[in-house]
Parts: C-alpha cells; structure tokens; sequence
C-alpha cells in the first residue's frame, strides 16, 4: 500500500494508517468481505421499510444477491413466503393478513442475524501443509418445498491433515405445479453435477476427485440401473448425470447427516450457525474417510417411471395395432424401413424388399380397419348395406390387398395401380403419414394438388379431403409459408390528437433530406424541416442549410413566429 500513491488509494484508503487501524469492508456484488478476518459476510439491511404487500417482499428477497449461495437455505424461507403469496393469487398491492403477515415478520426478525455468519476467504488455512489430495463432494436433496445441492472442498496434507469448506450451493423453490418427491430428487442430482462441474472448471485444482451423495435410494437406483428404460423426464436427468458424472462416485448419506436437507427445506441464519452447514458434515473430516454405510440400491421394477414393454411379435402377419407400435415415427419412408428390418430378422433373410414391407403394413392396416369387409370378400360374399366401401366395390388383389373396382380394367393409358388404388382409411396414423409424404413430394403445395399426388400413386383414402387438409393445416413449413401476419393491438391516442386546440399549440417535428441544390455554379446539401400539428394535421415546412443544433433552433423560431 505505501508502494502505491495515495491518490491511487480508493477513498475508504486515503486515511488508513495499517499498523492501527482496523481494515475496512469491501462490498462487491451483495457480500461483505471483511478485510480484518478475511472473511466473507452479509447484511440484511432492515432501515429500507417496504411495503408488506407481494410488491414489497418481491422488492425485499430480491434485494439479497448471494452469488455463491453460502446462505441459500436461509434466503428460501423468503422465496416459499412469496411462491404462497403468489399461490393466493393477491394482487400486487394488497396489504398481507394473517399467519403470512406474520411469517414475513417472523422472517424478516430472522434475517436480521444474518452478519453473524462468516465464511473464510481462504479455503486453505494456515496449519495445512503441501495439499496432497483435493477432493470435491457434492450433496443433493429434495423436499415438497424446494430442492437444491451444496458442494464442499476437503483437503488433505502430506501430514493426513484434513479441512472441509463450503464452496457454493442452489436452492430453488418446488414448481407450483405439482411434482413427485422421487423427481425433485432426480432433478436435484442433475443440478448436483452441473454445479459440480461447474466449480472444477473455476477452482482449477488437477486431479480433482469428485463423490455425489444423495438420500434418496431411488434416484441412485434410477442411475446405476442400466436395464430398464425410463420415461422421458426421468432418461434425460438421468443421461445428464451419467454423461457428467461416474456412476461409481455416486453414494448414499443419511438425511440427518446430508447438509442439502438445509437447502431443500429452508432454515434460518441461527440454524445455519448451530448446524454443520459451514463446515459439512463429520465423516468429511475423518481420516481416513469413512462413508456411511450403504443400503442396497435397487430399483423397483413396478415403478411407475419404468416404460412397460409388454408387447412382443412372434411373426410380422401375427395382427396387432399397427397404428400404436408405428405411432413414433412420423416420415413414412422411416416406417417402411423399420418393418423391411423386423421381416429380414423374422425371416432370416440377407435383403428385404422395402416393396414387401409396404404391402404388408398396407395390408395389416386394412385388416385392422376393415376386418369385415376383408373377411366378407375372403369368403366370396357381398358386403353389407351398410359399409362405408360399398360403392367403392373393392375387391382382394393376389397379395390380399383391398382395392377399388370399377370400369377402368381394359384402359392401357392407366396403370394398375391408378385403375385400382388401394383403399385406406382416414383415421389411421399411417394414412397421416402418407400424406405427409406426398404433400412433401408435391413441394407443400395445398390440397387438390397433394390430393391428386397420391391418387396418382395408387392410394385411395376414404373422406380424403378433410384428411388432407386437416394434415396441412398441421404442416409445420406451410405454417411458416402461409401464415398469417401478427397486426398488434394499435395504442390509445393521446389526448394532443383527439381534443381541440389552436394550430400549432401541439405539434411533432422530423428532418428529412438531403436533396441536392445548385447555388451558382455549385452544387450542395439541403434539408427539409417537417412541423404538423397533432390536432388538425397542418404541415409547415422550413428549410435547413445543414443538420447542426444552431440551424436547427433558427428554423424552429422561424415556426414560433409565424
């Protein structure tokens, strides 16, 4: 410092004497850093009375910026009194009754010991030697309330001496939409590891080791289980854990001995104190360490986030719901594909014909639309009054397929399949499927021109227009094509444009130009000054030499006097 001028010195500087005085504090992004200790602390500032209104304790918890959250479980009791607030759906400005009222003074008299609490700066103290292993252990848990992680640092010297400090922590407020325990646990352990790999990349320690622990024996089940398939929301917490995280560094804590407890359920800043919050918990700092000991994690096959796959083929002919086992795929050149592989694996074949694989969806599709008009034509009998194929008078090709009859058979300028175009029905999610197909073909054309595209191609689709245009209208890239402009909502006019005055009285000014004009025998830059009044849209016009203020404020007075 005396190396350095003293008008360099900040102004809380200028007049330290550093042999005697004490050393200030330095304020920076909502924490204190206390130069005398080196430490860190906080201060609920409670002179700035706010309103007791949703407006207030908004303004008020987020007044407190806690970037690493060292005081996370404290700050959450004043989250969950807002997410109440906000559940009563009280306006902005309505005063608090009752028993909130008095939680938020309750919280807000809690708060007020909040500078009791000191974080060291340094996270190795001066009795740690040359630090021999660095290991980083992140906690996670959940509750009805609100979830989050805490993250640790422990050090250990040539000497087996060890330290543990708490490095940052999340907390978040439980979703107002209702949500399982067992997921907030999942969602917990994904935030663990971004937070954890988050810290690696800001501390920078080599050879950093790194141990999750969670209370829950479900969710570690849901990350070492490796068999069965999850459903979406649980399958990607759980490829995010396994993609940052070993599975292997994953283990269970008891809640009484699992700081996270704090996060997820709140606490106040004389619980932070009397807790092992600051410090993490005892097995932390024994050496050698010594987790607790483990259940036996498995996972529940019955679980409701476990996908049931209860459907098998024994052979491709076999009927099953087609429409429900192809429901996943939505291009029909990808559903074609996928039956020609499953009858190359039935029938043991080297090559299957995509060809085949059409007719055998096409067929299976119409048996299971149509069983009785197919059975009734199998058995060489008329179709019922009251069919819906009856004036199409199908008929079973050699493949069993059912088409159209008609009076085209003898035409040589038609093919087979334009005489007679396989019937298919409207409700089908292959049928959607073909017509997404075609309409693509057809270069997202509208209906007729789609309509016409799969006619021409051999298909017949009962009802057909309102299909067509029903999967058009959900066409994604016709949607971006065709879609209609947003107008917005024009605003209010002021009352300048819509009540009476003399002209001029209110007026609106623009520049406009340039525009060449000859002066002799040189040419140069005019501008045009645009006055109108709001009121009954008079134009006045004055011309500018240049765009300076002075030219500007002559052309204006020149308005005024007039």
């Amino acid at each position: 410092m005396e190396a350095i001028p003293k008008t360099e010195h900040s102004s809380s500087l200028q007049n330290l004497n550093i042999q005697t005085d004490n050393l200030p504090k330095e304020r920076s992004l909502g924490v204190t850093w206390d130069t005398e200790i080196d430490a860190f602390t906080f201060k609920f500032d409670l002179t700035l009375e706010k309103p007791h209104t949703r407006r207030g304790v908004l303004s008020t918890v987020a007044s407190l910026f806690d970037p690493t959250a060292f005081v996370s479980p404290a700050i959450l009791n004043g989250k969950l009194i807002l997410q109440e607030i906000c559940k009563s759906n009280s306006a902005w400005d309505t005063p608090l009754e009752g028993p909130i009222l008095q939680k938020w003074k309750q919280w807000k008299a809690q708060m007020g010991h909040i500078d009791q609490i000191q974080i060291p700066r340094c996270l190795k103290p001066n009795y740690l030697q040359v630090v021999q292993t660095a290991e980083l252990h992140t906690f996670a848990d959940a509750s009805t309330s609100g979830y989050g992680q805490c993250a640790y640092l422990r050090l250990k010297d040539k000497a087996n001496h060890v330290h543990v400090s708490l490095l940052a922590s999340k907390a978040k407020v439980a979703p107002l939409k209702s949500v399982t325990v067992p997921r907030l646990e999942l969602q917990a352990a994904a935030g663990a590891v971004r937070l954890a790999n988050k810290i690696q990349e800001e501390i920078d320690i080599p050879d950093l080791q790194k141990f999750f622990f969670s209370d829950s024996t479900v969710t570690l089940g849901y990350i070492t289980n490796t068999k069965e398939r999850y459903h979406t929301y649980v399958s990607n917490r759980v490829q995010t854990i396994r993609s940052l995280s070993d599975t292997n560094s994953w283990f269970w804590v008891p809640t009484e001995e699992n700081p996270a407890d704090l996060v997820s359920r709140g606490a106040t800043p004389d619980t932070l104190l009397q807790s092992s919050w600051l410090t993490g918990p005892t097995f932390l700092w024994t050496e050698p360490m010594v987790f607790p000991s483990q259940p036996q994690v498995t996972l529940n096959p019955n679980d409701v986030e476990v996908k049931k796959n209860s459907t098998s083929f024994a052979t491709l002919q076999n009927k099953f719901s087609l429409d429900k086992n192809l429901e996943r795929f939505s291009q029909w050149d990808n559903a074609i594909k996928a039956v020609a592989i499953l009858q190359k694996l039935l029938n043991k074949q080297p090559v299957s014909d995509l060809k085949q694989a059409e007719l055998a969806i096409l067929k299976l599709v119409q048996q299971e639309h149509f069983p009785d008009e197919v059975h009734m034509l199998q058995s060489f009998q008329p179709l019922k009054r009251s069919s819906a194929l009856l004036k199409l008078y199908p008929f079973l090709d050699n493949n069993g397929i059912l088409r159209i009859g008609g009076r085209l058979e003898n035409s040589t300028m038609l093919s087979y399949e334009e005489k007679h175009p396989i019937i298919l029905p409207k409700s089908a999610h292959i049928t959607t499927l073909l017509i997404r197909h075609f309409h693509n073909l057809s270069g997202h054309q509208c209906r007729e021109p789609t309509l016409a595209n799969i006619r021409n191609h051999g298909y017949w689709i009962v009802n057909a227009k309102s299909k067509v245009f029903q999967a058009i209208r959900d066409c994604i890239t016709c949607k971006k094509i065709r879609g209609r402009p947003c107008h917005p909502i024009m605003a209010t006019l002021p009352e300048e444009r819509v009540n009476e005055s003399a002209p001029f009285t209110h007026c609106g000014i623009d520049c406009f130009g340039p525009f060449i004009v000859k002066d002799g025998r040189k040419e140069r830059k005019m501008y045009g000054l645009m006055v109108t009044c709001l009121s009954c849209r008079a134009v006045h016009i004055e011309t500018l030499e240049d765009m300076t203020t002075d030219c500007f404020i002559n052309a204006l007075r020149n308005v005024i006097e007039i």
